[in-house]
């Protein structure tokens, strides 16, 4: 069995030439032969083809031995006798030099991705920044509001209170207005004349029902201004007399058709709200004793003492 000259292993083949100088066997793809002029150089029995190494030694100058076409196409890097290598040896050195063409790609890609990571580092960093800034401010933020809110829960404790207050303050200058007319009468649906004369209408009023008034009992005598200035009725006749006993012994006379307590502006309006509700929930009797308001379903009901507003919401 013949070995190739170039990487001395085993020819087990047909695909092998023969040097017709020195006789040494060679692969065909060893020496750098397509298959096709294999097929041509083994017509002419291999007699003309000269191996790579016997054609080195031929001098330049003598061209007697000039190659054949076929010698010529054989003539490629492919020979490696002359290196000293056998093709296993020159197999792992090109694995060799893949490896480190390999590292050297490898170390660049790395040092380009390590480039890229530190920009993306810087980047990452400046966001950390942005995003704890932004967490700190919504902390503060936070703060803020939760001091905001207890600000306005205080504010909001302050107000219930102060309306509380100013209910409790309203009810007592009520109170006290309604006191200060203790002595007053609101005469009512008396006929209005040009030339009248109050204080004579209050005589004869207290005279018909039996209960004379002296000129000096009376303290104050005037119209006051209607509600409505578009309602036909007269407008009523305020009398201030000199003691609350005096106003309450007219009262007592059964004229509170046409005779009233002068009640404040806050009461007015509380008594009229209670005869709407009066007549809305069928109560019999509504009246007024001292600046107070009273409400009476049946004769033999209880009376209720209206105070304000909700005292109305609440009857049934």
């Amino acid at each position: 069995m013949h070995r190739c000259a170039a990487c001395q292993s085993s020819i087990d083949d047909r695909n092998f030439l023969k040097c017709c100088t020195c006789s040494s066997f060679y692969h065909n793809l060893c020496v750098g032969v397509p298959l096709a002029d294999l097929r041509n150089l083994s017509s002419e029995a291999g007699s003309t083809w000269v191996c790579p190494e016997c054609r080195n030694k031929v001098p330049r100058s003598d061209n007697s031995n000039t190659p054949s076409p076929q010698g010529r196409q054989a003539d490629r890097p492919t020979d490696y006798s002359h290196l000293g290598v056998s093709r296993n040896e020159l197999r792992e050195i090109i694995q060799e030099e893949m490896r480190s063409s390999f590292k050297e790609c490898i170390a660049t890609f790395r040092s380009d991705i390590n480039e890229q990571l530190k920009a993306f580092k810087v980047e990452i960093s400046s966001l950390t920044e942005s995003i704890n800034f932004m967490h700190d401010s919504i902390e503060k933020l936070n703060t803020d509001i939760s001091y905001c809110k207890t600000k306005v829960d205080s504010i909001i404790k302050d107000e219930e209170s102060l309306r509380s207050d100013l209910k409790c303050i309203t009810n007592r200058f009520n109170q006290l207005e309604q006191i200060t007319r203790a002595s007053n009468l609101e005469l009512q649906c008396a006929p209005e004349r040009k030339s009248e004369n109050l204080l004579t209408i209050v005589q004869q009023l207290a005279k018909t029902v039996s209960c004379p008034i002296n000129e000096s009992d009376v303290f104050y005598c005037s119209r006051i201004a209607k509600k409505n200035p578009d309602s036909p009725r007269p407008r009523s006749i305020l009398i201030k007399l000199s003691t609350p006993r005096a106003r309450d012994t007219l009262l007592a006379r059964r004229v509170a058709v046409y005779v009233a307590e002068n009640l404040s502006p806050e009461n007015k309006v509380l008594h009229a709200m209670a005869r709407s509700r009066a007549r809305e929930l069928q109560y019999k009797h509504v009246w007024v004793r001292g600046g107070r308001i009273y409400m009476r379903k049946t004769d033999t009901s209880e009376y209720v003492l209206v105070r304000n507003e909700s005292t109305l919401d609440g009857l049934s």
